[in-house]
């Protein structure tokens, strides 16, 4: 099982994306991402990620079911840490980003999945 815990649910990825998760894992389940104040302590911050750890393992099987884990960074720093001391292997997905600009000049962003990279353990 891949644990989805970002902003985006697997509704909303596209073809490659969805083919490597389910290479990765066989089967995807979305997680709802926490809202994490901007105006945090970094102990909240880490109280947060290891309270959403110790829910999550409860499900989890560590060796085999994994993590996708993307949002806002030192959650997800604190919560990567957290699921690898539990044996959950974590990873982000990568992508390239085309930019333009429309005739307003707004600035326009596509995203492009590329891979899914593993967390490096320490």
């Amino acid at each position: 099982m891949l644990y989805n815990i970002s902003n985006h649910p697997c509704a909303d990825w596209d073809t490659a994306q969805m083919t490597a998760a389910l290479e990765l894992a066989g089967e995807i389940i979305d997680v709802e991402f926490p809202s994490v104040s901007p105006c945090a302590a970094s102990i909240e911050i880490k109280e947060l990620a290891q309270s959403y750890a110790s829910k999550l393992a409860v499900d989890m099987v560590p060796g085999v079911d994994v993590a996708h884990v993307m949002g806002e960074m030192t959650f997800c720093y604190a919560l990567v840490r957290a699921l690898q001391q539990l044996g959950v292997r974590c990873f982000a997905s990568t992508t390239t980003r085309q930019v333009s600009y429309n005739a307003l000049g707004q600035k326009l962003s596509q995203f492009h999945f590329v891979m899914f990279r593993e967390y490096p353990v320490d």
